[in-house]
């Protein structure tokens, strides 16, 4: 009677474990092909987090060499009639955006993302935008400096899923001064604590050491389960933002003009933002900003972008640039020059951080640079007080333009992580 109750006690249990191992691992659970169509309304939707955690749609997006890469944060989904993917639609470029970021995505979001595409990736162009919002620290009432710590918790569990820390594991060479990094970066983060496979696995890692049979025998199963449940809820959730693209074109010249463009960007931008003397769009100003201004009076005074973590993410990062032989076109864009007046952000330190960046960027061969840090005062350059704007969009589409033009220079790409991997760079100010 006993082993009786004990059956109809764990038979629901073992059922539903039978159920969901018929679901994730039988030919019901095939990979959803995506038409072109479908993967060109993904490549204008950085409203959808599916599209930047979900590996099937990514592997069969960039399986067509259309598609241009732009790497960045919640630039990207700020749509206008200048945005990059409207300009390319309307204008019939040879290349099709996908937009890659959201609010959060910093370097480290962006190594996995690449990590997982490296067969796709190889050659390509690609464009990065680095947002100076990813290194902000502080100083604290000491003068002391309160550093960066790159990517939070809460962005590192909805952008890193476990399936690319998995596969991380299964390719790192423990060897590599990267892994040795990376792993303890893994390990700094509460979620990855918290799963004492992946904690041991990290720890062998971090230590020079190969992963046993046993454990990667865990590792596997762990990770083809994983990969299933991707391919499955990736059919379930399929969805899209709504960029509404056709609409936005209508107001553009018929003919591609830069000055014609720029004209209309200047002449919008004035239209939208005549509630403040900051050029800041009227309805960001009035929904973010205005109930809490007189508070934010030189808030930024001890703002600093020098210092932290995020200068060794982003050099993990250029090892995988490195490694697909990409062509990269790095942008590093202004913050509101009236804004940064009000809050005391100082432009001197903005052209520090520009330098510092550079340097790195410089030193290892990637010398495809759009430096905007000096145009933040031009007029509807900014949409509100770190976003790129209507102008600042035009800019960015001519430089753009001159990068998919241009053929794959001669720079040798030399990655020094004995530099830029250590402790001592996320405390260089660079000078002046």
């Amino acid at each position: 009677m006993r082993k009786i109750s004990i059956l109809k006690a764990l038979g629901p249990l073992f059922c539903a474990f039978f159920l969901v191992f018929i679901l994730l691992f039988t030919p019901f659970n095939q990979i959803h092909r995506y038409t072109e169509k479908e993967t060109d309304k993904f490549a204008v939707s950085p409203q959808s987090v599916e599209t930047y955690i979900g590996n099937s749609i990514k592997h069969q997006a960039f399986a067509n060499k259309k598609y241009l890469p732009i790497m960045g944060s919640s630039e990207l989904a700020r749509f206008d009639p200048f945005h990059p993917s409207v300009l390319a639609d309307k204008y019939q470029r040879s290349y099709t955006p996908f937009l890659i970021g959201f609010n959060g995505t910093h370097s480290l979001a962006h190594y996995f993302y690449m990590d997982n595409l490296n067969r796709e990736m190889k050659g390509r162009k690609l464009i990065f935008i680095i947002s100076p919002q990813w290194f902000k620290s502080k100083k604290n009432k000491h003068g002391k400096i309160v550093t960066n710590r790159g990517i939070n918790s809460l962005s590192f569990d909805t952008y890193i899923t476990l399936e690319d820390v998995y596969r991380y594991i299964k390719h790192a060479n423990p060897c590599d001064k990267t892994t040795k990094f990376m792993t303890k970066r893994l390990l700094s983060f509460p979620s990855v604590k918290r799963n004492f496979i992946l904690q041991k696995n990290l720890i062998l890692l971090s230590r020079g050491k190969k992963t046993g049979k046993y454990l990667a025998t865990i590792n596997n199963l762990q990770y083809c389960f994983l990969k299933a449940e991707d391919s499955l809820f990736q059919k379930i959730f399929f969805s899209v933002g709504s960029s509404n693209i056709k609409r936005l074109e209508r107001i553009l010249p018929s003919t591609y003009s830069h000055k014609k463009l720029d004209r209309l960007a200047c002449k919008l931008g004035a239209k939208q933002s005549k509630s403040n003397p900051y050029e800041i769009n009227d309805k960001f100003f009035k929904h973010k900003i205005v109930a809490g201004l007189h508070k934010l009076k030189n808030f930024q005074a001890k703002t600093d972008f020098l210092h932290g973590v995020e200068y060794n993410d982003l050099q993990l990062l250029l090892n995988l640039f490195a490694q697909n032989h990409n062509d990269v076109l790095f942008v590093i864009p202004p913050i509101n020059g009236r804004w940064m007046q009000y809050t005391g952000l100082r432009q001197s330190m903005m052209r520090k951080f520009s330098k510092k960046i550079k340097y790195q960027l410089n030193l290892q061969g990637f010398n495809n640079i759009v430096d905007f840090v000096d145009r933040n005062h031009e007029p509807y350059f900014m949409y509100d007080t770190i976003h790129l704007g209507k102008r600042g969009w035009v800019a960015l589409d001519q430089e753009i333009i001159k990068f998919m033009n241009k053929t794959k220079g001669t720079d040798k790409i030399k990655i020094d992580n004995q530099q830029f991997l250590s402790k001592k760079w996320l405390k260089v100010a660079a000078n002046s």
